[in-house]
């Protein structure tokens, strides 16, 4: 009996010892697998970028004079929400174009997400709203800092626009931002640069020169109200094209017209839209003297990277 017992144990040793290795060879099998996936995705990413470059590329963004080396999406990706970007907005780009505004899209998201009522929100835009959020207070606290709006300045909005103050709520509580400072300009002066690039390139075919320009404006919910967009926009900037990505119409999300839709125009204007938060029309034209009588100071050039980075 005492050697049966023996045995017993001894072969249940045995069997949980196989047990236990023929688990640890299926999670090594499980990473394999798992990493063979990734290099496989992995090569059909390069893959995709080999034939993307072979068929632009030039980047788009710093006048026609750097070969491209991946793609940019604009508007950049984190402006949608649920995993959904529309297609063939991706443009080609040197590294230097592609990285050169990273924060200011990441503002950009951040802006887009700030709704006029509860209504216009997407659904997880609250979420998405918070993680940006803390971004950018890493990031950049300063430019939210600059977004502030105390009770004075809350108490002089209302009143320039006839509006009274909600019952139980105190001018602090407002959700007021300020835009109109420094760097939340230069924010989206330079946002809107990459996006009149891109939308050029897309539209007339080929990069806008260095010695091209780029002069741009914008709207957000609140000015809008008592700036009106000119109508005179809608008309030279007809062409609304449809953005939809697997069955999802994303307009409500990101929408714009352009125009002239003719062959070869001196300058392009679009007029882009970001859900119900704000609007940015770019003017883009090959040649400066087209934008007269704007001030040089105010029009914008292609990236330029003549300078060691």
């Amino acid at each position: 009996m005492r050697r049966a017992r023996a045995r017993s144990t001894s072969g249940g040793a045995v069997v949980f010892l196989l047990r236990t290795l023929a688990g640890g060879i299926d999670s090594e099998r499980q990473k394999v697998r798992q990493l063979g996936e990734a290099r496989r995705q992995a090569a059909g990413r390069s893959a995709k970028l080999q034939e993307f470059l072979k068929q632009h590329p030039i980047c788009c963004f710093c006048g026609g004079l750097t070969l491209a080396e991946t793609f940019d999406h604009v508007p950049a990706r984190s402006i949608f929400s649920r995993r959904h970007w529309p297609e063939s907005y991706e443009f080609p780009a040197c590294q230097r174009c592609n990285r050169a505004t990273s924060g200011d899209e990441e503002f950009i998201s951040l802006l887009a997400r700030v709704a006029s009522s509860k209504e216009d929100a997407l659904p997880g835009d609250f979420e998405t709203f918070k993680i940006l959020l803390r971004s950018m207070r890493d990031r950049r606290p300063e430019l939210l800092f600059e977004m502030r709006v105390d009770s004075r300045r809350a108490r002089k909005a209302m009143m320039a626009r006839n509006l009274e103050l909600p019952t139980g709520t105190m001018y602090r509580d407002l959700p007021i931002l300020a835009v109109n400072g420094p760097l939340v300009s230069a924010a989206v002066r330079s946002f809107a640069r990459k996006l009149g690039l891109a939308l050029y390139y897309k539209h007339a075919g080929t990069p806008l020169p260095s010695v091209g320009a780029l002069w741009s404006r914008w709207w957000t919910n609140w000015s809008v109200q008592s700036d009106p967009i000119p109508p005179e926009v809608f008309k030279v900037a007809p062409e609304a094209p449809g953005l939809i990505r697997n069955q999802v119409d994303l307009t409500d999300q990101f929408a714009y017209r352009w125009g002239p839709p003719v062959e070869d125009p001196p300058k392009m204007v679009f007029l882009s839209v970001f859900r119900r938060s704000f609007a940015i029309l770019v003017f883009v034209g090959r040649d400066p003297a087209e934008f007269a009588p704007i001030p040089e100071n105010e029009l914008m050039r292609p990236f330029d990277h003549s300078s060691p980075p």
